[in-house]
C-alpha cells in the first residue's frame, strides 16, 4: 500500500470518528435540552399550584368582598375571618357549575388566571384521628358512619404482629383491606372518605380524611376533573382551620315550662343566597328522643312542617329547591333585616331542652356538614393543576 493510500484511510477514520462524536454530542445535547425544557415546564406547573394555594388561603381576593358582587372579581382569594370564607367558597362552586362556567365572563377569566387555565381541581378536606391504641392487649372494633360511608375497623394483637382490617361501604360499593405486621401503613379509600391505619410497633392509630368539597369546571355533572389522563400534574396543599357552614341564627336551651308558648327565631337570607346554599334547621336535643319539638317555616299555624323526634336535621332548601315545608324561604330585600323566621314549640319535661340552629352550607354539600357548622375543623386546601 502506498503512503498516499494510508494517509487517506487514516483521514477517513479520523473524520468518521469526529462525525460520530459530533453526532453523539448532538444527541446528548438534544437530550439535555429536552430534559431542561421538561424540568422548566414541571417547575412552572408546580409554581402555579403552589402560588394558587397560597393566594387562596392567605388572601381574601381583590376586591376583598368580591363574593357580594362576583362580576367584580379581579384576583381570586378564599380567606375569611376564621380560615376559609364559606360564602366565597359557595360563590366559587356556583361559578364553576357547568351552566355558569363561561370563559368570556370576567370573573371566570380571573379564576383561570390564578390556575393558569381551565385544568384545575380544588379540594377542601378535613382530617381527624379516630382512635389510637397501645399494641399490648389490643382487641378493638369500631363500627360507625362517616360522611355517608359505613366504616368498620378491627384491630387485633396477634403476639409479635398486629392485624388491622378496614371495610368501607357506600351505595352497594365495598372497599376492604387487611394488613398484618409489626410496623405498617394501610390506606383504604371510598370517596369521599379515606381511612389510614398506622402501626409503629408500640401503638396503632386510625385516621380519616374526608373530601368536603371538590370543585372544577363542570363539577356538578359528576365524573372526574380529568387530571388522571394528563402526563404532567402538580399538587399543592395547605393546612388551615375551616368551618363547614354558616349559622344564621340560633337559640339555646328551649324548654317546656308552664305551657308550650311558641318561640319565634328570625333569620336573614340575603339576595342571591338561595341558589348558593342549602338551608337546614338543626336540632341538638338533650336526649336522643326528647323533648318533642315542632317547627314551622315562615308561618305559625296549622300542622308543623317538621316534627322531632322523627329527625333532627330538616332541609328547608336543598340543591336549589324548596324542602317539604308549606311556605318557602324568601330572599326579598327587607332593609338588611331578617326576612324569614321559624316558629318553635317545645313540649315535655322542664328538665329537657333543645338547641335550634339555622344553618347554611354551600349548595350540593353533604348534609353532614350542617351538623358541624358550629365547629372549627382541622382541614386542608389542595390545588391540582395539569397540562
Amino acid at each position: 500500500m502506498s503512503r498516499g493510500q494510508v494517509l487517506t484511510l487514516d483521514m477517513f477514520l479520523a473524520l468518521s470518528l469526529t462525525a460520530l462524536l459530533l453526532s453523539y454530542s448532538g444527541l446528548v445535547m438534544g437530550m439535555v435540552h429536552t430534559r431542561a425544557r421538561e424540568e422548566v415546564s414541571r417547575y412552572s406547573l408546580e409554581r402555579v399550584a403552589s402560588d394558587a394555594a397560597e393566594a387562596l388561603v392567605r388572601t381574601g381576593g381583590i376586591p376583598e368582598n368580591w363574593e357580594s358582587l362576583p362580576s367584580s372579581l379581579k384576583v381570586l382569594g378564599l380567606s375569611g375571618d376564621s380560615g376559609l370564607s364559606v360564602k366565597k367558597l359557595a360563590v366559587l362552586r356556583d361559578l364553576c357549575r357547568s351552566e355558569n362556567w363561561d370563559p368570556s365572563r370576567e370573573e371566570v377569566q380571573a379564576v383561570m388566571r390564578l390556575f393558569g387555565g381551565q385544568n384545575f381541581e380544588l379540594r377542601i378536606l378535613t382530617r381527624n384521628l379516630l382512635v389510637r391504641k397501645d399494641v399490648k392487649g389490643l382487641s378493638y372494633t369500631l363500627q360507625t358512619t362517616l360522611w355517608g360511608v359505613g366504616v368498620y375497623v378491627r384491630l387485633e394483637n396477634l403476639g409479635p404482629v398486629v392485624r388491622a382490617t378496614v371495610r368501607l361501604e357506600r351505595g352497594g360499593t365495598v372497599k376492604s383491606e387487611t394488613e398484618v405486621g409489626g410496623t405498617f401503613s394501610m390506606v383504604v379509600s371510598l370517596p369521599p372518605l379515606t381511612v389510614e391505619v398506622v402501626a409503629d410497633g408500640k401503638t396503632v392509630g386510625v385516621w380519616y380524611e374526608a373530601v368536603i368539597w371538590d370543585i372544577w369546571p363542570g363539577w356538578n355533572l359528576g365524573g372526574s376533573s380529568g387530571w388522571e389522563n394528563s402526563p404532567e400534574v402538580a399538587v399543592a396543599r395547605r393546612s388551615l382551620p375551616l368551618t363547614s357552614g354558616e349559622i344564621r341564627n340560633m337559640v339555646e336551651n328551649r324548654r317546656h315550662y308552664a305551657r308550650p308558648d311558641p318561640y319565634t327565631l328570625p333569620f336573614l337570607v340575603k339576595p342571591g343566597e338561595l341558589g348558593l346554599f342549602d338551608w337546614y334547621v338543626v336540632l341538638s336535643p338533650s336526649s336522643p328522643n326528647k323533648p318533642t319539638t315542632d317547627v314551622w317555616v315562615n308561618r305559625s299555624g296549622g300542622n308543623p312542617d317538621f316534627h322531632f323526634p322523627w329527625d333532627n336535621l330538616f332541609p328547608m332548601w336543598y340543591h336549589g329547591q324548596k324542602g317539604s315545608q308549606q311556605q318557602p324561604l324568601t330572599e326579598e330585600d327587607n332593609g338588611g333585616n331578617p326576612n324569614n323566621y321559624l316558629t318553635l314549640k317545645v313540649t315535655g319535661s322542664k328538665w329537657e331542652y333543645v338547641d335550634v340552629l339555622v344553618v347554611a352550607v354551600p349548595r350540593c354539600s353533604s348534609p353532614e356538614l350542617a351538623y358541624q357548622a358550629d365547629l372549627l375543623l382541622p382541614g386542608a386546601l389542595e390545588v391540582r393543576v395539569w397540562r
